[in-house]
């Protein structure tokens, strides 16, 4: 069986992350798994353009019926890079939406707690000598301030300061309220995910090791210790540390056909329960957001500024 010190399951927008900084210590080896394909290091340009979204590796999730009979698309991309392939933007939570988190008996999730490794994280072309930002990270972030809106863009601008809302440079400031261009996670119109920020590039001498086209059906444990996991095709693959970074959907999953998760709910499908853990799938919830229809019909402005070779 093989065996590494930790196994990362899940290369998306955190499991790269996570594998990458512990490749960087340079110690123990890592084991990244992802169900989807790698696309490194030819990376097409359909997922480069920050410009657009692509549906093409998408899992195919939807969510049950809402109270008017609607289903929803949930979507999640099935590939290394996860869903940060079809993210654009940059906007963190709000400060108060951290502290509530420190609040509620989260030590060390208030906004002065995470703002360090916010900072860490971006390099920030307009605004990264500010107390608030960072100028030095791997992810760049900008709000493309060179190119003009286009004609419904400036009239929707207009429209909220006719409604009185106030305008905003920088939509990441601390207690920020107003309009204003949406930070973007890309450079030139070419988006920067975790996959390409975080990981040795394919080939790299390194103690990680990534695995794509490896679905992970389970952990596996040794009385309450886990053990490693196993894959769909039935490969078991030891390690003394797992995380699972699986997503909303998925992590949750791989507890539930685990064994751990609320009793009934493990019973009610033939589980047994190796540990009674309340909460384990529930409590999923949404952005609220309101969608705002302006009628226009006319043709959109694609930005000029994809440049990849």
């Amino acid at each position: 069986m093989e065996r590494f010190d930790v196994v990362v399951v899940g290369a998306g927008a955190a499991g790269c992350v996570v594998a990458g900084r512990l490749a960087e210590a340079g110690g123990p080896s890592v084991l990244l798994l992802e169900a989807g394909h790698d696309p490194r290091p030819h990376l097409p340009p359909l997922l480069l353009d920050g410009w657009r979204i692509t549906r093409d590796f998408d899992w195919g999730f939807n969510s049950e019926p809402d109270p008017l009979g609607n289903v929803h698309k949930l979507r999640r991309h099935k590939l290394v890079g996860g869903t940060g392939w079809v993210t654009r933007y940059a906007l963190r939570g709000s400060a108060a939406g951290f502290d509530d988190w420190r609040t509620h008996g989260n030590a060390g999730w208030g906004f002065d707690d995470m703002l360090p490794w916010l900072k860490r994280l971006e390099q920030d072309l307009e605004f990264g000598d500010r107390a608030w930002h960072g100028n030095n990270g791997p992810i760049p972030i900008t709000r493309y301030p060179e190119l003009p809106s286009s004609a419904v863009g400036e009239a929707t601008l207009r429209a909220y300061e006719a409604a009185g809302f106030p305008a905003v440079d920088d939509l990441n400031q601390p207690g920020a309220v107003g309009f204003g261009r949406m930070p973007m996670s890309s450079r030139d119109g070419v988006r920067v995910t975790t996959a390409q920020a975080y990981l040795p590039a394919p080939g790299a001498a390194s103690t990680f090791r990534l695995r794509a086209g490896a679905a992970v059906d389970a952990v596996t444990f040794d009385g309450s210790r886990a053990t490693g996991v196993r894959l769909a095709d039935g490969a078991v693959i030891g390690a003394d540390r797992i995380v699972l970074s699986a997503g909303t959907y998925g992590s949750p999953a791989i507890l539930l056909r685990s064994g751990v998760g609320p009793k009934e709910h493990l019973q009610a499908v033939g589980i047994a329960t190796l540990v009674d853990l309340a909460g384990v799938g529930s409590n999923l919830g949404s952005d609220v957001a309101v969608d705002v229809d302006c009628d226009y019909r006319g043709e959109a402005q694609n930005p000029p500024t994809f440049r990849y070779v």
